[in-house]
């Protein structure tokens, strides 16, 4: 399970520009791209549980083009499988993934001695019977994240545009 959200920039939507200076325009707009994910990566890590450090370690980026669609995407994501259920919560009256649930046990149970007493899978098995009962409320980091920052994303492409249109007119 993969935790993520993406920041698309289509490229021909930029018009006259990009199809004049295509690699300015890409790189530019990677520039920005990269910045945009470094920050979003910076907050993200930032709000999420410091504990065992796995889920902030587990935290990544990445940029791509696809020239053939003019489109480039940059993405921040965490794949570690309790990521999903962290993010959006649980409702009651579903069993949650026993294997995540376990290695997450067993990642809290090095730091924890009554974990490693009464057991990794015992303590796992605990877990998910009160998820199971009570459901488990999301915390959303990556959505909040991206909902505080949607007007520094549209103001550092914009940025980028503007670069682009300066560095042409200088020749």
């Amino acid at each position: 399970m993969t935790v993520a959200f993406s920041v698309h920039t289509d490229l021909s939507g930029l018009g006259r520009l990009a199809l004049k200076f295509p690699r300015l325009t890409q790189m530019e707009v990677k520039r920005a791209l990269t910045e945009i994910c470094l920050t979003l990566t910076r907050t993200i890590k930032a709000e999420l549980p410091s504990a065992s450090g796995y889920m902030r370690a587990s935290v990544a980026w990445a940029v791509t083009l696809d020239a053939a669609a003019g489109l480039m995407e940059g993405r921040v994501f965490s794949q570690v499988p309790w990521a999903q259920p962290y993010e959006v919560g649980a409702r009651p009256g579903k069993w949650p993934p026993r294997l995540e649930l376990e290695e997450w046990a067993a990642i809290k149970a090095r730091r924890h001695a009554f974990i490693r007493k009464m057991g990794v899978k015992q303590f796992a098995f605990v877990v998910a019977r009160k998820i199971k009962r009570r459901g488990q409320a999301g915390h959303f980091v990556f959505r909040n994240t991206l909902r505080a920052a949607e007007g520094y994303i549209r103001g550092r492409l914009s940025a980028a545009v503007t670069r682009v249109t300066r560095r042409v007119n200088r020749g």
